[in-house]
């Protein structure tokens, strides 16, 4: 029986395919990171042509998924001067990126915005070591490079989501996956916890359908944070409360 599993699971690697117990599907990392979200709902998004980055940092996201979709438009947006040489870099080696150093919110604006140490904390937080940022909308953005729907929407930012959302109408009208870092707690002060911004996306059209890459608190284990997948509400998925 042994080798003949082991046959098996060496034709499939060689396929690019990997054996999973049934069981262990849920609690298997590789099928629970953002790769296995996308590569799950990757049928659903055949016509696609921009995809928004949003937090984009140094472009680490927009990298690890960029194969994964073919003649498709990607704007990475990100704030942060320190990130833009990794960013250029980035899109030197894929012509379809197109950079914005600017942050989003609601309207056009100067905002403080707090920079961490790492970089990687930074985010609308209201103290610490505070940079006067250009705010423009998402919708101001689109019509400024011209970018063409249907929409992947990813945000990594850290508190600041409801501001975006406001500043995207246009744009949410033609999204069809939204994918949104969520919080446990109250990172900003004018953050939405995680159950909030699910029954936020549901006004605006929106319904969870995966959670990915769950972070617990170190010294709690209580949960923190994850990556969140929104479909539209109307999408035929949802048609059946069948599990099977």
């Amino acid at each position: 029986m042994n080798i003949i599993r082991n046959t098996v699971k060496e034709v499939l690697k060689y396929f690019g395919y990997k054996l999973l117990r049934v069981n262990n599907l849920n609690n298997n990392t590789e099928y629970s990171s953002m790769l296995g979200g996308i590569n799950r709902f990757k049928h659903l998004l055949n016509d696609v042509s921009t995809v928004i980055d949003v937090g984009a940092a140094s472009g680490t996201w927009t990298e690890k998924i960029i194969s994964k979709f073919n003649d498709v438009d990607f704007l990475l947006v990100e704030p942060l001067f320190e990130r833009k040489a990794d960013l250029e870099a980035l899109a030197s080696k894929f012509p379809k990126i197109k950079l914005l150093f600017k942050a989003l919110g609601q309207s056009k604006g100067i905002l403080p915005f707090t920079v961490s140490d790492d970089l990687d904390g930074s985010g609308f937080y209201e103290n610490g070591n505070l940079r006067e940022i250009e705010v423009i909308n998402l919708d101001s953005a689109i019509n400024e490079f011209d970018l063409r729907g249907p929409f992947i929407l990813k945000l990594d930012t850290h508190g600041f989501e409801v501001p975006i959302f406001e500043g995207a109408k246009d744009t949410l009208t033609n999204t069809v996956l939204i994918i949104v870092e969520v919080y446990g707690f109250r990172v900003a002060p004018n953050s939405l916890l995680f159950w909030e911004l699910v029954q936020y996306l549901d006004d605006l059209g929106f319904r969870l359908c995966d959670i990915v890459d769950v972070m617990r608190r170190p010294k709690d284990q209580v949960f923190w944070q994850c990556d969140a997948f929104f479909l539209q509400k109307n999408n035929p998925i949802f048609n059946s409360n069948d599990y099977d």
